[in-house]
This record gives C-alpha cells, structure tokens and sequence, in this order.
C-alpha cells in the first residue's frame, strides 16, 4: 500500500515510518505546518505528491482539517491517530468528511464524539516501537548521565506561555475566588472532571468578559469547554504537578538524599533538593532516562479524560518503572502493582516512592511486567495493521 505521511514536528513520527515500512507499505513524506502553511498551499503540496505517486491513503499523527479537506477532494482516505487531549481539530466541522479515519486514544473524547452522531472516529490506544524497544539497553556513558533515584519528563506549566489562567485575574472576586476553590477541588479528584458541569452562568459571563472566545470558530467546541479544557484543567495540571514535587523537595530534605530530577524546557523552577535539568531529546535521551530511573513518575496533564498518555507506554517499553495518577483505562489494560503503581493522592505517591525504592525486586518484577504487556497489547507493529484494515474493511 502506498502512503503519504504527513510530517509534522510528531512525537512519534520515526516510529511510525519505520514501523508501517517494515509492515510492507511504501511511505512518502510531506513536509506539513498547518501554522505557516495556507490551506491552498498544502492542497497544492498534497495534490503534487499524490500525481507522482499512486497514493491508497494519507496519514498523520493528529487530525488536521485542511489535509481532510483536501483528501475529500482527491477521494483520498485520511487515516489521523491522536494523541493529544485536548485537541481542539477533533472539534472542527470537517471531522464528519467521509474520507477520515480518526483514531482517538482517549475513549472519554471519542464516547463524547460518538454519542453526538460522529460516525468518521474510531477508538485506539497508542502504542510503542518495541521493535526498538524489546532489547533495549543504555551503553556506560548513557547509563551513567541518566541514572537517578526518581525522574519526571515535562512541563510543570509555569511558563506565562502555559498560564492561561492569568487572563482571569480580573474577573470579579467571588468569581476568582469560585475559580480557585474549583480547581483545588480538581485537583484531588482523579477520574473525573467536574469543573465544567460546575461553572455557574455568574461566573461564566465573567470569564466571557475577562477571555472572550471567538464565536465565529470553525469548531464546535463551545467557550465553556475551551475554557475547562485549555485553561482550568491546565491550571490544575500545573497546580498538581507543583505541589508533587515541592512534596518530594520536602520529602528528600528529611530522607537520606535521593537522585530526584525533572527534565523540563523550563529554566526558573527553584525546588531544593531536585536536580532541574533542560529538555532531553525523545529519540536519542529520553529512552535513557526511563531506563535508568528507578523511579519515573507520570502525572497526567488533566484534560486526558480516561486514555493512557504515551508517556507511560514510552517508559514501559524501555523497561522503566512508573508510578503514575489513576486514570481510567490504566487498570482496564494493566494490573495495578503487578504491571504499572497508581497512587491515589500525593501522600500516596510519597509513601509509594518511598516503599519502591527500598524494594528493588518487587521494582523490577513490575517493570518487566508492564513491558510484556506493553509487547503483547500495545507495540506499534501489532496496533498499525488494525488501523489501516478498519479504513480499508
């Protein structure tokens, strides 16, 4: 089968050439922003590749209106997977054109999708490159930069860039305050979202007025969505992601002194006893870093409604250890404390850090569990072949 590849700055994006290439399909690449690129330009580019090329289909990580468009023009199948959550292009009207094939990992977002008519999304985790993977193992120098005690890759949302939430500090006081007390309440609730069905109509037109959302989008996603989604849930994510760590600062300053460090592109983050180090490469570091942890933490950004994050697969199939929040598909594919640790709250997560790392054989045990199941139910090359026969059945 020949394929276009739409190829974008995608996390994942070898991966996936590498792992639809050894399944026998020829790959084309185009190089893709949807930012910087007008909608004629990328039918333009798209048009002149499929001429060249018999192509049976075009493919993406994420789902982009302007390549569905196109692809209903030419009579092209789309087939997108996402990974992201929220995605605000799931959301367009372009999502019911008969030529897409969106795969959604979250299935919170496609039960919402599906129950309103969708018929063009499809339910899929996301998957790992075992064929990278299966043997895995860091040389000296790599295992020696990466070693540490426990690990935690991205963002904690300080950054004014993340902090949409500041656009609210001029609502009203009551406001703010109903804002501040929703999201503390979030953030010890794990499973479910309660923050939109709990935004008053008051509160609301005062955050209509403080962030006006345009009326006009081309999506369907309604202001008090856009505003749970991007901008509370986010806030929450970086409320819970802080207070995590300033726990562990805590926490290592009265223990004996644990390797704890955070991997982040941000650069003013001052938490004693926490080694803050840059941004690690997702090809040629990251695996590394999973692999020498004893302890890799996930703390899901709050928006992922039920779905697992690819950053929990990414660490199993290195072999890595992960302690992470609950979500709700996590314990439908994996065995708590026998394949992945799910804490419950942040005195959980302390007590279970603490526990694992002076328990190295139940640590380890874990960790090959979780990659042999991550082998057998989520390994790119096994998930790739399900996806391309549901567009073609």
């Amino acid at each position: 089968m020949n394929i276009l590849l739409v190829d974008w700055n995608a996390m994942g994006n070898e991966y996936l050439i590498k792992n639809l290439r050894m399944l026998g399909h020829e790959v084309t690449t185009i190089p893709f922003d949807d930012v910087s690129m007008a909608e004629n330009e990328i039918e333009k580019n798209i048009s002149n590749a499929c001429q060249h090329k018999d192509i049976d289909a075009i493919f993406s990580f994420n789902y982009f209106p302007s390549v569905s468009n196109c692809c209903l023009k030419l009579g092209i199948k789309y087939i997108s997977w996402v990974y992201d959550s929220p995605y605000i292009n799931i959301y367009s009207y372009t999502v019911i054109n008969p030529c897409n094939y969106i795969f959604i990992f979250d299935y919170g977002v496609y039960d919402e999708l599906v129950s309103n008519g969708i018929k063009t999304v499809y339910y899929q985790p996301l998957a790992a490159d075992m064929s990278r993977f299966a043997n895995f193992e860091s040389d000296r120098e790599a295992a020696a930069k990466y070693s540490s005690d426990i690990s935690f890759v991205g963002s904690l949302y300080n950054e004014d860039k993340h902090n949409l939430y500041q656009k609210f500090d001029k609502v009203n006081q009551f406001s703010k305050g109903y804002l501040d007390a929703l999201i503390e309440m979030q953030v010890n609730i794990y499973g479910e979202s309660i923050i939109e069905k709990a935004i008053t109509q008051e509160v609301f037109e005062e955050m209509s007025k403080a962030y006006p959302v345009n009326p006009d989008s081309p999506y369907v996603m309604t202001p008090k969505q856009i505003y749970t989604e991007y901008v509370l849930l986010r806030k929450t994510t970086s409320v819970e992601r802080n207070r995590i760590f300033e726990n562990l600062s805590k926490y290592n300053a009265v223990e004996t002194k644990k390797d704890i460090r955070i991997y982040t592109h941000e650069n003013k983050i001052a938490l004693p006893n926490i080694k803050v180090c840059g941004p690690v490469d997702y090809y040629d570091e990251m695996p590394h870093v999973f692999k020498n942890s004893k302890i890799n933490l996930n703390i899901s950004l709050r928006s992922i409604r039920t779905g697992i994050p690819l950053r929990v697969l990414d660490i199993m199939a290195t072999g890595g250890f992960v302690i992470t929040n609950y979500q709700a598909e996590i314990p439908e594919y994996f065995r708590p404390d026998e394949d992945i640790v799910i804490y419950s709250d942040i005195d959980d997560l302390i007590h279970k850090v603490d526990y694992y790392l002076e328990h190295e054989e139940e640590r380890q045990i874990i960790a090959e569990n979780g990659k042999r199941k991550v082998s057998e139910e989520f390994d790119m090359l096994k998930v790739l072949p399900k996806i391309i026969s549901r567009a073609f059945q």
